[in-house]
């Protein structure tokens, strides 16, 4: 009887990326900030206290043991389910006496198979691990500065009153509802990691779009590591806060912007957009500087027309952010942003990485300048994502002159990202495939993962420094001192930070309960 030919069925690769996975986990076990993190989850959700030194030693070594042997048990897995050699020994499946035309067809089936799902699978790791990551903080780090002020200005209080509070430009409006409807759907107060899902929910819509674009490219790995590697953009995902939700909104409004380029009759799409859009615009204002030079664009270059009845709600959702911002908002302190012009347009692109040292900083820049106008040059000045850059400073410049807002900076640069990375796509794209420029992008892509990983930290945000320590500190005082004591209650007012605050009413209910 002729012998079986070994094929690689759909749930060959499933299993492949499963094991891929736990794998990752396994090595993440194996590592001391790992198991730290495992122990933290436990004493969070399992014992809601800290465990004793002696258990957590014990803990480590635990977790050690287990994970070496997981890892020996997924290899033994893989080898008889995964390998030709394995599948002969149980199938009893020949792979020798194959005919060389059979091996060749077998092999270009290899490469159709393999080959084809690479860079998906290269996707959902990186994807994946980058998201465990958010995850893993917003379920370890104390709460910060601004979420505490989020949550107990915007979310607690009533809806209202919360939305004519001072400092309009703190309340980013969707998340502020959507914390609200996590806390209520959980049916939990004051939890850290639920006040935070909102956001982790919009980062994987974030990591899904970038898989998208990066696919429909030429070059999927660098680009998908351009849209991934941002890693203030990962940090501001896994906090309570409007930024890193405004990203994915503006990456979903680029990807439809895109698709609308090449199909501007179709109205699933067009919808598609300005739902993103108007989403964008409620998780942070400054997407309105970047909204504005897309619709231009779809105006007067692509001649779509966008004055529709069935597109009225959007464009209500769009004036009313815009009032909330260029209106109310001037009742408030500037947030975020500096009245330096040249500051910000340097700083604007890559200051949201966030450990560069500033020469780093403006030599990345003024490089970011060029392939604007390089793009500029190649497209014949007809480049989109180049014109709603320019676009983007002139509305800076004008938003500064009539409402005296400053030019937006360090985080609130963190939902134009987005459109750097197709900036610096369609640079790659016009030049010419050599050599060099794969060599090029090679690097590129070693070093922005490099500074992704040199970066990693899931204790604390060094944007607000000696936060982490709060949580810590309210509950060693309330053990201390008593809740109800003068002393404490003086020991909180002197704080002066709404995340002591925030532990202190948490505690508050931890103790009526």
């Amino acid at each position: 009887m002729k012998p079986e030919k070994y094929h690689r069925s759909r749930q060959w690769y499933c299993m492949a990326a499963l094991s891929m996975l736990g794998i990752l986990f396994c090595t993440v076990l194996l590592i001391p900030e790992g198991k730290n993190v495992a122990i933290q989850f436990t004493e969070r959700f399992m014992f809601h206290e800290p465990l004793k030194p002696q258990h957590v030693a014990a803990a480590r070594e635990i977790l050690s043991a287990t994970a070496l042997c997981v890892l020996f048990l997924i290899g033994f897995i893989d080898f008889f389910a995964l390998t030709p050699p394995g599948r002969y020994i149980l199938d009893k499946v020949n792979f020798i006496d194959i005919k060389k035309t059979d091996l060749a067809a077998g092999l270009k089936s290899f490469q159709e198979k393999f080959y084809g799902k690479r860079f998906e699978l290269f996707a959902l790791t990186i994807g994946a691990g980058i998201l465990l990551l958010a995850v893993a903080r917003a379920a370890n780090i104390c709460m910060t500065y601004d979420e505490a002020a989020t949550y107990i200005n915007y979310v607690q209080r009533d809806f209202i009153k919360g939305m004519l509070s001072r400092q309009f430009l703190n309340n980013h409006i969707l998340n502020s509802l959507l914390i609200r409807f996590s806390c209520f759907v959980s049916q939990t107060q004051y939890d850290e990691f639920f006040i935070r899902l909102p956001n982790l929910i919009f980062y994987g819509a974030y990591i899904l779009f970038a898989f998208r674009i990066a696919r429909s490219t030429d070059h999927p790995y660098i680009i998908f590591i351009l849209c991934v590697s941002n890693y203030y953009l990962n940090e501001f995902s896994s906090l309570a806060r409007g930024y890193g939700m405004a990203a994915a909104c503006m990456l979903g409004t680029l990807y439809y912007f895109d698709l609308l380029r090449n199909d501007i009759h179709n109205k699933k799409i067009l919808h598609l957009f300005f739902l993103w859009a108007s989403l964008a615009a409620l998780a942070n204002g400054i997407t309105l500087y970047t909204l504005c030079g897309l619709l231009l664009l779809m105006v007067i270059l692509y001649r779509i027309h966008i004055v529709k009845l069935s597109l009225c709600p959007y464009f209500l959702i769009l004036a009313f952010s815009a009032a909330f911002v260029m209106i109310m908002g001037r009742q408030g302190r500037p947030v975020a942003s500096t009245h330096d012009f040249f500051d910000s347009i340097t700083i604007a692109p890559f200051g949201t990485f966030s450990l560069n040292t500033y020469a780093v900083t403006l030599g990345v820049s003024v490089l970011f300048q060029v392939l604007v106008i390089f793009n500029l040059f190649k497209s014949r000045f007809r480049n989109d994502y180049a014109l709603i850059y320019i676009i983007f400073l002139g509305v800076s410049l004008l938003s500064n002159a009539l409402f005296h807002r400053g030019y937006p900076i360090s985080r609130e640069m963190i939902p134009f990202y987005p459109v750097v990375v197709y900036i610096i796509k369609d640079a790659i794209d016009f030049c010419k495939e050599t050599r060099v420029k794969k060599t090029g992008l090679c690097i590129l892509g070693i070093v922005l993962c490099l500074q992704f990983v040199l970066q990693i930290n899931i204790r604390y945000i060094p944007e607000w420094g000696n936060d982490y320590r709060i949580r810590r500190e309210v509950l060693e005082y309330i053990n201390r001192k008593g809740r109800e004591s003068a002393a404490y209650r003086q020991f909180i007012d002197n704080y002066g930070n709404p995340a002591a605050d925030f532990y202190d009413q948490k505690y508050d209910l931890f103790l009526e309960d």
